[in-house]
């Protein structure tokens, strides 16, 4: 919403809004951005592979979510959207006087999404103990696992706390926001070359 003096809050023009939002992604970003595609186009072969497999609604509908997830991640990481919405949150924030506050709800909702990755990754080591024979479903659990975690990671960014921005974003080129960022898609594609050889080896339903 525009200021009575017609820019942006926090003094931010039209002007320098489209700049942004169009700006030259890093390569960095555009490495990301090559990665998510490929593990898009691995999770469209599973879905594909699944549907001729005859395998069940569940299972194709997991991997086209999780393609189309990455699809999104992809346009994000080229447009540099991730970074405009944490640049206009502040902007507004400052225009509104509660920026020096934020920590007030960075905090909880900071702490409530690192909380709900480990009761799934919790809840993921237990699932996938008991399927010991069911090599499949411990691939589709694993990825959708890896997938909830990417979401939840990249809201954990958006609401950029202090005390996690200096943690992953520390380290230059190895900073440990790329190590969990490239893990957990890496994990994806992984799992999706694993369940399309697996179910090759079983009988079409």
């Amino acid at each position: 919403m525009k200021t009575g003096s017609g820019q942006w809050p926090g003094a931010i023009g039209q002007r320098d809004f489209r700049a942004a939002v169009f700006e030259a992604p890093s390569i960095p970003s555009l490495a990301g951005a090559v990665v998510y595609v490929l593990v898009a186009g691995l999770a469209a072969r599973a879905a594909t592979v699944a549907h001729r497999q005859g395998r069940t609604t569940g299972e194709i509908r997991q991997w086209r979510a999780i393609c189309a997830m990455f699809a999104i991640f992809a346009a994000i990481r080229v447009l540099n959207i991730d970074h405009d919405v944490q640049d206009i949150v502040r902007a507004a924030a400052r225009s509104d006087r509660i920026y020096n506050a934020r920590s007030e709800w960075q905090r909880p909702v900071s702490a409530a999404l690192v909380l709900v990755l480990g009761v799934l990754a919790y809840w993921t080591v237990r699932t996938i103990s008991r399927q010991r024979r069911k090599p499949v479903q411990r691939v589709l659990v694993l990825a959708r696992f890896a997938a909830i975690a990417m979401a939840t990671y990249f809201a954990i960014r958006l609401v950029s706390l202090h005390a996690i921005d200096a943690l992953i974003y520390r380290g230059g080129i190895f900073r440990v926001n790329y190590l969990i960022d490239m893990g957990l898609a890496g994990l994806i594609g992984l799992c999706s070359a694993i369940y399309v050889r697996q179910i090759r080896r079983e009988r079409p339903r």
